[in-house]
């Protein structure tokens, strides 16, 4: 954990790691859970980025409360992980999470004009469980699920954060990894997280502050995948899955579930009622995705696990449901490895590729032979560097996949390394203007010429989509906005051939309590449709969808 080593005076009227400091005023220690030893590191911060929309509002919950700090050198010290999209069912409403500080243990006199009273020395631990959004405004008049979270526990005594406590983490766990979904912000009144939503933190687990902080740091957006819609019976049209992920319910049949709702035969929408597909796939943080895997015309579906256990499971599509999941690779995308989905030797079953990306920016390609995927060899090297976001896609219409790799942050590069059925070849830089930040990018052939073109989500009140097309040896294009209102906020935007014309289209999930579907249908020029509901109930939660792009 890391925290200001020297705690400020604090002000029983005000939470005193809300000022404004000078940097030169700071220092960081890192990895010390004892104030009164040496372990760990010391830093001094060079300089300190407050989000520019900090306020306070009536009842004192800030908004946008998150600021970061800039140490004058590295640490050696392996730092939490962001939570991302993709781990939001670890901390849905319900879930356990852990909170860290150095606060108040103790409150002295009058609940309501008592101070707080003893300070620890050891770094104090608290599980919390977390509180639905509906719950939280019943607290905090102004509470915005955007940018704030809130947790506790039902019991008396301090039972969550207290002052002195800001800026700590509240962190979830998905099958043993630590993320960061929060940082200590709040409290009602001067209680010190003696109601069930007493403590609140900034969500930045998601959402504006998640998008902010990218920006700002853009190697922090180290984790997620990129995936298309399928047509999982064969009628030429795509069709939405979703992912439950983990155990909703206990000893619920659906949990881990896999669900699907079907385009409507006429092409013109809404997708058909879900029905549960397959049972026992997926599990919390592993990644699933979709592909053609033998050829039939039918997309199935597959799950890395990655880690330590790194199988590639597949489980194909009989046209009305998903088989067996059977263990396709017993040796691909371990640890943190990025896997992606393609045909990549243009045989007609797709393929996965493996990324570690890093200093090396690797790729390794298992081959399907419909059956299973052969042995991982090495195809190129240089094509995902450092934290960059690599796909597959064919851009150039020889009927293999590429990869296609986004730089995202302040270059907005896009980087392209032709398949050549036996490896890829060096790559080449086709656009030199496409998203920025924290964008989403995904790809889909968007005119219906055969090459795969690139789209960008800015999200958030934004909402518009970008779309730059494939020559077939660039990508053409860079201001060409094809939907002004579409994917905002936290939605998850996804892209798929969903009317069967040969165009992709795209979709948004909602997700969460109302789960809603949006498609935008594609003329070849703009994608046309505005608010265009599919479906009011799939993927709902923390569920993901396939198509979908959690980065």
């Amino acid at each position: 954990m890391r925290r200001i080593a020297d705690r400020p005076r604090l002000d029983p009227h005000r939470r005193a790691l809300h000022r404004r400091p000078d940097p030169q005023q700071i220092t960081v220690v890192i990895g010390r859970t004892r104030l009164t030893n040496s372990a760990g590191e010391v830093r001094a911060v060079s300089s300190i980025v407050r989000h520019p929309q900090y306020t306070r509002t009536w009842d004192a919950t800030p908004d946008y409360d998150v600021a970061l700090l800039k140490l004058s050198t590295p640490s050696a010290i392996t730092p939490i992980r962001m939570a991302f999209t993709n781990n939001r069912n670890t901390w849905l409403p319900g879930s356990g999470v852990t909170t860290l500080g150095w606060g108040a243990t103790t409150w002295v006199g009058d609940p309501l004009f008592g101070s707080p009273g003893g300070y620890p020395d050891v770094l104090q631990v608290r599980g919390l469980q977390v509180a639905d959004d509906a719950a939280a405004r019943g607290t905090y008049p102004t509470y915005r699920a955007e940018t704030m979270l809130t947790a506790g526990v039902a019991g008396a005594g301090i039972s969550g954060i207290c002052f002195g406590d800001s800026g700590g983490p509240l962190i979830a766990y998905g099958q043993g990894t630590a993320r960061l979904i929060g940082v200590t912000s709040f409290i009602k009144g001067k209680e010190c997280g003696r109601a069930v939503t007493g403590s609140g933190f900034a969500r930045v687990g998601e959402g504006p502050l998640s998008r902010w902080i990218i920006e700002q740091v853009p190697t922090l957006a180290s984790d997620g995948w990129m995936s298309r819609s399928g047509d999982f019976n064969g009628d030429s049209k795509d069709d939405i899955v979703a992912f439950v992920r983990g155990a909703v319910v206990p000893g619920s049949p659906g949990n881990y579930s896999v669900w699907v709702a079907l385009s409507n035969p006429s092409g013109t929408g809404p997708f058909g009622l879900p029905t549960q597909w397959a049972s026992s796939f997926a599990d919390t943080d592993q990644f699933p995705m979709v592909g053609d895997f033998n050829g039939d015309r039918r997309d199935d579906i597959v799950v890395f696990t990655r880690g330590t256990v790194r199988t590639a499971n597949v489980a194909l599509s009989t046209g009305t449901g998903f088989g067996p999941s059977r263990a396709w690779h017993t040796s691909f995308t371990p640890n943190d490895e990025i896997p992606a989905v393609g045909d990549v030797n243009g045989d007609g079953k797709d393929d996965v590729v493996a990324f570690p990306r890093g200093s090396s920016g690797d790729a390794w390609v298992a081959l399907s032979n419909g059956a299973a995927f052969g042995a991982a060899t090495f195809w190129g090297n240089g094509i995902a560097m450092g934290n960059e976001i690599p796909t597959l896609a064919d851009v150039n219409g020889d009927g293999r996949a590429d990869t296609v790799t986004f730089t995202r942050g302040g270059q907005g590069d896009v980087w392209v390394s032709l398949s050549t059925a036996t490896r890829f070849g060096s790559p080449q830089r086709w656009h030199a203007d496409f998203c920025f930040g924290s964008e989403i990018p995904a790809v889909g052939d968007f005119n219906g010429d055969r090459k795969a073109d690139i789209v960008t989500f800015t999200r958030g009140g934004q909402a518009d989509v970008f779309v730059a097309l494939s020559n077939g040896s660039s990508f053409v294009g860079t201001a060409a906005v094809w939907n002004a209102d579409f994917a905002a906020y936290n939605e998850i935007p996804g892209v798929g051939d969903f009317n069967g014309d040969g165009k992709d289209d795209i979709a948004t999930f909602t997700r969460g309590d109302t789960a809603d579907v949006y498609v935008s249908r594609s003329n070849g020029q703009r994608f046309t449709d505005v608010h265009l509901k599919w479906n009011d109930w799939m993927v709902a939660g923390g569920e993901v969808p396939a198509g979908g792009s959690t980065w």
